[in-house]
């Protein structure tokens, strides 16, 4: 009998009985391997990445961004990421358009949100599909 809740096990029943109470794992399987859909590892590694992505688009925009479309006086390094960019502060003001530096903190947003998704797919590309289900 096999089990898809969890772990591969081996039940000792008699045919006609009750449900098997107690299980015995199979001593020949060479790795044990939780049943957890492979779209549940890609959540967890889209929630792992997504931070590392948000703060590395963070540290593009302070540095190629701030200070090129817009002056801040009071600038905060990666948290000039955060809109709004130029305050009522005496001395911020826009280089350019406020709508490109919008337009451009949206494309670097969205590429921030893309960029782990990018990753996860390229890495099922790259290893395949390699689940194996034994009914």
């Amino acid at each position: 009998m096999h089990w898809t809740a969890g772990l591969r096990l081996y039940c000792i029943s008699d045919a006609a009985g009750p449900p098997p109470v107690m299980c015995i794992v199979s001593r020949t399987m060479t790795a044990l391997r939780l049943m957890i859909p492979t779209a549940m590892y890609a959540v967890c590694a889209y929630a792992f990445l997504l931070p590392l992505s948000l703060l590395f688009a963070a540290v593009i925009w302070a540095n190629k961004v701030s200070g090129v479309l817009y002056l801040c006086t009071d600038s905060v390094g990666i948290f000039d990421f955060i809109p709004p960019f130029v305050h009522s502060v005496a001395g911020d003001v826009y280089y350019v358009p406020a709508w490109r530096v919008y337009l451009a903190w949206y494309a670097l947003l969205a590429g921030a949100f893309l960029l782990p998704a990018l990753i996860i797919w390229f890495l099922r590309c790259l290893c395949g599909n390699e689940e194996h289900h034994d009914d």
